[in-house]
C-alpha cells in the first residue's frame, strides 16, 4: 500500500504550477514542461500572438503554437484522483492542508473553510475573500454573540412565560383540590345521613314485623283452640251417633243444646 509521502508526491506530480489544482486536459510545451490547457492560454494571450512564449517555470522561449496533449499525464491524474485522501497532519499542534501539507492560516469566507497560502493562490480561491484564522474567527465570534444577546432575551422571556404558566396551573389544581375535598365531604354527610334513615327505615320495618309476628302468633292460637274445640265435637257427634237407639234418645235434647 502506498504510503502518505508516496500518495503526497503523486499528487504534487499531478498538479498544475499555475492553478495549483489537479490538471485538466494537460498540455505539454516545447521545454517539456507540463500545464492546464486554459492556464498556458492564458499565460500566451497576455504575452501577445507574435511573441514566444516564456515558460513559466524554467522562462525558456517556447513556441505559443505548439502544445502537445499529454494523453499520458491526463491518465496519471485521474488514477491520483481515485486514492484516498490522506487525514490532516498535524505540527506542533497546527493542521497542515491535505493538499499541500503546508499549515492552514487562512480562512475562505465563500467556501466557510481553513485555506494554506498555496490555496490562497489557487483558481479556486483566487477570487474568494481569505481571512487570517484569528481574524476570521474574531469576526464569528463578534456575529455569534449579536445572535447571542436576543436569544438569551427570548429565553428570558421564555422562562417567566413559563414561570406564569406553572403559576396559572398550580392555582387551577390547587381549586381542584379544595373542590374535590368540599365534594367529599358533602358525600360523606350524604352517606351518614343517609345511614341514619337507613337505620330508622329498617328500625321501622323491625318493630312492624314483631308486631305482625305478634298478632299472628295471638290469631293462630285462637284458631287452633277453636279447631281443638271443634275437632273434639266432632268426634263426640260422632260417637254418639253410633250409639244404639235407645242410649242416643237418652238425654238427646240436653246433648243438642250442649253443642249450639
Amino acid at each position: 500500500m502506498a504510503s502518505a509521502d508516496h500518495i503526497q508526491s503523486l499528487r504534487e506530480e499531478a498538479t498544475c504550477s499555475l492553478c495549483l489544482e489537479f490538471y485538466k486536459d494537460p498540455v505539454t510545451i516545447k521545454c517539456g514542461h507540463n500545464f492546464c490547457r486554459h492556464c498556458i492560454l492564458r499565460v500566451s494571450s497576455s504575452q501577445g500572438a507574435a511573441c514566444d512564449l516564456p515558460c513559466p517555470q524554467c522562462r525558456e522561449l517556447c513556441p505559443q503554437g505548439e502544445l502537445r496533449i499529454n494523453r499520458q499525464l491526463q491518465s496519471m491524474v485521474d488514477i491520483v484522483q481515485q486514492l484516498p485522501v490522506q487525514q490532516p497532519v498535524k505540527l506542533q499542534g497546527e493542521s497542515l492542508c491535505q493538499k499541500h501539507q503546508e499549515k492552514l492560516k487562512l480562512f475562505c469566507k465563500e467556501d466557510e473553510g481553513l485555506i494554506c497560502v498555496i490555496c490562497r493562490e489557487s483558481r479556486g480561491h483566487r477570487a474568494h475573500t481569505a481571512l487570517p484564522i484569528d481574524e476570521a474567527a474574531q469576526e464569528y465570534k463578534s456575529q455569534l454573540q449579536e445572535r447571542l444577546q436576543p436569544l438569551r432575551k427570548e429565553m428570558e422571556a421564555l422562562l417567566q412565560s413559563k414561570q406564569k404558566e406553572e403559576e396559572g396551573y398550580r392555582t387551577l389544581r390547587n381549586k381542584l383540590e379544595i373542590e374535590r375535598l368540599k365534594i367529599m365531604q358533602e358525600f360523606d354527610v350524604m352517606q351518614q345521613h343517609l345511614k341514619e334513615q337507613e337505620k330508622a327505615l329498617l328500625g321501622r320495618l323491625d318493630e312492624m314485623d314483631r308486631s305482625i309476628n305478634g298478632a299472628e302468633n295471638t290469631h293462630i292460637a285462637k284458631l287452633s283452640s277453636e279447631i281443638s274445640s271443634i275437632n273434639a265435637l266432632i268426634s263426640e257427634i260422632e260417637m254418639k251417633s253410633e250409639q244404639l237407639p235407645e242410649d242416643l234418645l237418652k238425654d238427646v235434647r240436653s246433648t243438642l243444646d250442649s253443642w249450639k
